[in-house]
């Protein structure tokens, strides 16, 4: 028995199937990350400036039982987010963004959280200017909000172990394995660690609750390539393969 479904969803990845059809990869409130494809996608007026990335759309699916493989019946766009597209900078962290979704999305499960966290960063990048710091508060503040909604966000507060405060540090250090804060006593012998400098550590807060004041040192690129290496780190830990995009998005940096 074929199934439609009406459902809103964010285009995270397109490629050209057989000559005219498109497999695109949506990411869905409710049944997280999924694939369908559009027949005649590229010649149909079904699909009307849709099958692109920074869209949201209103979808008809149609799906049958035990199928991995929904086909997409039609669309609309109901936000386009075009300003995104007006500058190499937004785009390039527009890209990589979405390709971090794909990446971290899970098919068939629950993902309105991500759904709506992804549809409040489009709105921002659609909306904001393109200078290179608003662009990277803006961004590390949606991976390391990716990374609570995965369960691996980094302590930035707290001895990830302990449950410490970094007040109460001889020196800030962090695990290069990805978890956060680590105080001296919890650190284990061979355990690769780095010293963080107090205005990484206060960029990292900023970071993480941008309605804060703006950290002194913000400006100083040595502190945000240290803050930028803890989030990868972090990352790494959710990651499988590196991002397409992570190559071109150090090009913006």
């Amino acid at each position: 028995m074929v199934a439609k479904q009406h459902i809103q969803a964010f285009v995270l990845h397109t490629a050209p199937f057989a000559e005219r059809d498109v497999i695109a990869t949506l990411l869905t409130p409710g049944a997280g990350r999924i694939t369908a494809i559009a027949k005649n996608a590229q010649n149909s007026k079904r699909f009307p400036g849709g099958l692109e990335r920074f869209r949201k759309i209103r979808a008809v699916l149609s799906s049958k039982p035990n199928r991995d493989m929904h086909l997409l019946l039609e669309m609309h766009v109901t936000q386009p987010f075009h300003h995104i597209e007006t500058s190499y900078e937004k785009i390039t962290v527009g890209t990589y963004a979405t390709e971090l979704v794909r990446e971290l999305a899970r098919d068939g499960a629950d993902s309105a959280r991500l759904f709506d966290l992804l549809d409040r960063f489009y709105s921002a990048l659609d909306e904001g200017g393109d200078d290179v710091m608003s662009l990277e508060v803006l961004l590390h503040n949606f991976e390391l909000h990716v990374l609570e909604l995965v369960g691996l966000h980094p302590s930035l507060y707290r001895c990830f172990r302990c449950d410490r405060h970094h007040a109460e540090f001889e020196r800030v250090q962090c695990a290069r394995t990805g978890e956060g804060l680590l105080c001296p006593e919890c650190k284990r012998p061979g355990e690769a660690v780095g010293v963080l400098d107090e205005a990484t550590l206060a960029a990292l807060h900023f970071y993480q609750m941008p309605t804060m004041t703006v950290p002194d040192d913000l400006d100083q690129p040595a502190v945000r390539q240290q803050a930028r290496r803890v989030i990868r780190a972090s990352l790494g830990n959710a990651l499988v393969n590196e991002l397409k995009s992570q190559q071109l998005l150090d090009t913006v940096w």
